[in-house]
């Protein structure tokens, strides 16, 4: 039988990236488990064979460590909590085969676990609901018949039992997470639309606050504009004022130089009478002599 020996072993988060997406999921979670219902272990020639039995084709991811040299076989919303082990194979290449059940608010997975006593080339792929992990045992040193271990009789119904307890609590985990993940979302668009309405009034302040200043500048540069007028008409009317005043001043003058004139003209006359009184009392005395 030829192996596919070019797997290379992944990181370990990597088992979680097929069952990301049961975060938040609904409470109809449980249905879609993928029970395990059966591990068989079956020795060919040169290869060992692991089956795990489960009721839905399956999704999984597969990583391997070292130092003990060990594969993991992780399956995506896999329950195999039922599943008694370890399974003792001891053949030289495969110790023992072990399982663990993860099941939290996010995920549920079931692990496989291949302990290893040499690094051996695998391969695993689905067949049907089957998954097949086929191990190279060229170097098995013992070949043994191995019972497989299925669900069964009063401990499998009670094991079964406490599955689906288990997958209801989970379920129930899974619905509470998503109302609070929903209250979550629903305070983040409350405290979003809370946020564009505040910022809307943070614009409209700093409009009204921008008209202000701009109508401020205005009447202030229109005060200014008014108070150079006022001061021009002021300077003119000083103007006006100081003409006025010579005017007047003038006019004063002109009045006091006309009396004066006036004054002179009558002493003249006055004079020029006297005179010629004078002159008519001379001729009289002299027509008198």
């Amino acid at each position: 039988m030829r192996l596919d020996f070019d797997m290379r072993p992944t990181l370990r988060c990597l088992s979680l990236l097929a069952v990301g997406l049961l975060a938040g999921s609904p409470a109809w979670a449980q249905d879609s488990l993928n029970r395990l219902t059966q591990v068989q272990v079956e020795e060919g020639d040169d290869t060992t064979r692991i089956v795990i039995k489960g009721e839905k084709v399956p999704a999984f991811t597969v990583f391997k460590l070292t130092d003990p040299v060990r594969l993991f076989v992780d399956v995506s919303s896999g329950d195999l909590s039922a599943i008694q082990t370890p399974i003792e194979v001891n053949n030289g290449v495969i110790s023992e085969i072990t399982t663990l059940q993860f099941t939290d608010d996010v995920a549920t997975v079931a692990r496989l676990i291949v302990a290893l006593q040499i690094d051996a080339p695998y391969s695993v792929k689905a067949l049907g609901n089957d998954l097949v992990v086929t191990i190279d045992a060229s170097k098995r040193t013992s070949r043994k018949p191995v019972a497989s271990v299925a669900v069964s009789g009063a401990a499998g119904e009670a094991a079964v039992a406490d599955a689906e307890r288990r997958a209801r609590s989970a379920a129930q985990k899974s619905q509470e997470a998503e109302a609070r993940a929903s209250a979550a979302e629903q305070r983040a668009r409350d405290a979003e639309r809370r946020a564009t309405e505040l910022a809307q009034l943070r614009a409209q302040d700093s409009a009204a606050k921008n008209a202000a200043v701009t109508a401020k500048a205005a009447a202030e540069a229109q005060a200014v504009e008014a108070r150079a007028r006022v001061q021009e008409a002021e300077a003119r009317a000083r103007v006006a004022e100081a003409r006025a005043e010579e005017a007047r001043v003038a006019e004063v003058q002109a009045r006091e130089v006309q009396d004066a004139g006036a004054g002179a003209k009558s002493a003249a006359l006055a004079r020029a009478r006297e005179a010629e009184s004078r002159a008519a009392d001379a001729e009289a005395r002299a027509a008198g002599l």
